[in-house]
């Protein structure tokens, strides 16, 4: 648990340092909003920068994965979403990092847009199987959403399960859809 709560206070504090140079690109026109990834648009005028942890389990053998990830995140009715068709070139763990393998922490980001006009409540994650280590166990997928306010919002989608043909529930995706629960935590 403390290692836990180490890790969540180091990634708001990465998340600060991230709004506050968001913050300074707000009106000066550099920060780039990517019309590839966003499906549909907010009516904030707002911009978030949206972080993207994904939690690998550790000590389960052959828990991590070199296949192909997709991962989608969406509102309720799905007219905002952003999708990430290869999540791990936006990863942001740096040159030759070895991304999802067992007990690793991934961090992803999403180049600063509008803010959603609600924290996403959709997650879809799809492994496309591909590699020589297809199978994947994911403990869970947190969204971490900082505005220009430096407010942060925090949802977590815990799938503690198999992304598997070979392994229940013998399927290469999770969704998971949270819409009407109040799971967000605001730090």
């Amino acid at each position: 648990m403390k290692v836990y709560f180490i890790t969540v206070l180091t990634l708001i504090a990465v998340s600060a340092s991230h709004a506050f140079a968001l913050s300074s690109l707000q009106g000066e026109g550099e920060a780039r909003l990517d019309s590839n990834i966003i499906a549909g648009a907010s009516s904030s005028a707002n911009l978030c920068l949206y972080e993207i942890v994904v939690k690998t389990a550790p000590g389960i053998e052959g828990a991590g994965t070199d296949a192909r990830v997709y991962l989608k995140l969406s509102s309720a009715d799905e007219s905002d979403a952003m999708e990430f068709p290869d999540l791990e070139s936006w990863g942001w763990m740096g040159p030759g990092h070895d991304y999802f393998e067992s007990g690793n922490m991934d961090i992803f980001g999403h180049a600063p847009r509008e803010c959603m006009a609600a924290m996403p409540c959709k997650m879809l994650l799809v492994s496309d199987g591909s590699s020589g280590k297809p199978d994947w166990y994911v403990n869970f997928v947190e969204i971490i959403q900082i505005d220009t306010d430096l407010s942060v919002v925090v949802r977590k989608f815990f799938i503690n399960g198999w992304l598997s043909v070979n392994k229940p529930p013998y399927q290469l995706f999770a969704y998971q859809d949270l819409c009407g629960n109040d799971d967000t935590a605001v730090a």
